[in-house]
């Protein structure tokens, strides 16, 4: 084990600990026996407990991330010792005197996700990284991660991969009133939407995992103040690491994301429907499932109704063709290649429905579908992409005729 600043052992969920608890406790047992035998930690402890700015906090809530932990000096001084064994003495003593000055703290708000894999920190959008498991602060969360992944739970594999993380300053003292709360609903609806849409990106499959908050490193109580966060939302979820995100993946979904911005309320909610059946669709195991989901994930942006939510005239398949070819392709060959690959998505999705399973493959015919799904996973991208960017066509039958996207 390592040895910090203060010449105290620095632990670490990567360091073998066996749960994430026997990890909190290890950091206890360090920094309370430090309390009592560092000469210099005690003398703090009791200016502190004469400091008026000190006493103003006492029996109010401190905010955590997502939520608040009563102020304790007890807390305080354990935080203070962890993080000068980090840092040193001088950086610890000038984030304690900025916390007490301060009536602003810095909070990470984070959304676990599954499947994605960045090697580095990522922008996506001006306030919204993406964050490799790695470089995630020590959490409960991230040792179960990591537990997951080294194959410590019967579910191994399957385990967050990464975050979505945006920093915010906000009232150290947590407010009594739900303004708080309405603002974290608006900033994780923002991460929801960011989850289910980098499905739509080549060679990407993410689901969204579950809320948390942090405070930062350097702002009290760190590990001891505890933390906020939602219950753990299951769904078909990729294994761990199985698409990774490039710097250029990033910068491109920068770009749809603010594209996405723009479109119409009602088209938002059927973009991030279809982008989270097609992130189910990557996520399957069995072909059956893969055609299922796929040809839903289309159906919801190909055949709506410009009716007045009345029923589609005509054939559904020729319409789910017609639309997406139209979309999607630029010259009569691009045409006939999406024409024929959706006829294919239609039907094998339409089998699945209506007969619970596609026509029994082996061999060489398993390992054809295998690869004709894969391709059509691209098309959907392809589409769902083109809607984003040019928006929803003003008429569908315009499209179908030929009339030119325009894209905004």
């Amino acid at each position: 084990m390592k040895t910090g600043k203060l010449g105290l052992p620095i632990s670490s969920v990567e360091s073998g600990s066996p749960s994430f608890n026997n990890f909190m406790a290890e950091e206890l047992s360090i920094v309370r026996q430090a309390i009592d035998k560092i000469p210099y930690v005690v003398s703090l402890k009791h200016s502190l407990n004469r400091d008026p700015r000190v006493s103003a906090l006492e029996g109010k809530m401190i905010c955590n991330g997502s939520g608040a932990s009563r102020f304790s000096l007890e807390n305080l001084v354990m935080w203070w010792v962890w993080r000068a064994n980090r840092v040193g003495v001088e950086v610890a003593k000038k984030n304690l005197e900025d916390f007490l000055v301060n009536e602003k703290i810095d909070i990470n708000e984070v959304l676990w996700i599954y499947g994605a894999a960045p090697e580095e920190v990522l922008r996506l959008t001006g306030d919204v990284r993406l964050v490799p498991l790695k470089d995630m602060p020590d959490s409960r969360e991230k040792k179960q991660a990591m537990d997951a992944q080294f194959g410590l739970f019967p579910t191994s594999g399957i385990g967050f991969s990464a975050a979505l993380v945006a920093s915010r300053k906000v009232d150290k003292i947590y407010p009594s009133d739900l303004v708080c709360c309405e603002f974290e609903k608006s900033f994780f609806k923002k991460f929801h939407e960011i989850s289910f849409m980098l499905n739509i990106i080549g060679g990407i499959c993410c689901a969204a995992g579950f809320q948390t908050g942090y405070v930062s490193d350097e702002t009290p109580f760190g590990p001891f103040g505890g933390s906020g966060g939602s219950l753990p939302v299951y769904d078909v979820l990729p294994k761990m690491g199985t698409s990774h995100v490039s710097h250029e993946s990033a910068l491109h979904f920068s770009k749809l994301f603010e594209k996405f911005q723009n479109l119409p309320s009602n088209w938002k909610e059927r973009v991030l429907s279809s982008s989270r059946r097609l992130a189910q669709a990557k996520s399957r195991i069995d072909l059956n499932d893969k055609a299922l989901d796929l040809g839903i994930a289309l159906e919801m942006v190909l055949l709506h109704s410009e009716h007045n939510k009345a029923e589609l005239p005509g054939q559904l398949s020729n319409h789910f063709r017609l639309r997406g070819t139209w979309l999607a392709g630029n010259d009569y060959v691009e045409r006939k290649q999406y024409f024929d690959s959706l006829g294919r998505i239609y039907s094998q999705r339409s089998q699945v429905a209506h007969n619970g399973i596609l026509a029994p493959l082996k061999g060489p015919e398993h390992n054809q579908l295998h690869e004709q799904i894969a391709e059509h996973i691209e098309v959907a991208e392809i589409i769902i992409q083109k809607l984003i960017i040019s928006g929803p066509p003003v008429s569908w039958t315009n499209l179908v005729l030929g009339e030119t996207l325009i894209e905004n």
